[in-house]
């Protein structure tokens, strides 16, 4: 019996450890909460402009929104200052020229240490044409962060 005993405190300080981990990730955010998105188009051809809207309710502590559109091949991304209660409710970035590829929307809400207060994320896909794999888009390659 004395041979189970390890294993039992074993699974224990994992399951503390993965609960820890857990609750120190960001809370993803929904309609109506702190932080919600709205993306368009959902799907398009290459090249085109993804316009993201996202909508903040107002709190001392908001400081920037970090917004970005990732591919794993091709990134745009651009940071938003906010001014706590007094900021706008609805910034809008619009990422143009997009290549072909299915995008990892993200918008992070932060406060003044950069810690994320909520994140939300949504995907787009561009198809077609215009691609950095294919080299069909010249200057695309790779990694790129523009900040409009």
């Amino acid at each position: 019996m004395n041979a189970h005993i390890p294993n039992v405190l074993s699974l224990n300080v994992v399951v503390i450890l993965a609960m820890s981990a857990f609750a120190a990730q960001p809370r993803l955010m929904g309609a109506g909460e702190a932080l919600s998105l709205h993306v368009t188009p959902t799907a398009a051809m290459a090249p085109t402009a993804i316009r993201i809207r996202a909508i903040v309710e107002p709190d001392s502590k908001n400081r920037a929104l970090e917004v970005s559109a990732d591919s794993g091949i091709f990134l745009q991304g651009s940071r938003i200052e906010l001014d706590g209660e007094a900021a706008p409710r609805v910034n809008e970035v619009v990422f143009r020229d997009m290549p072909s590829g299915a995008y990892e929307i993200a918008v992070r809400l932060l406060d003044s240490s950069g810690r994320v207060l909520a994140l939300v994320r949504n995907t787009v896909v561009v198809e077609g044409g215009f691609s950095p794999k294919d080299g069909s888009s010249g200057s695309s390659h790779g990694r790129k962060v523009l900040k409009p």
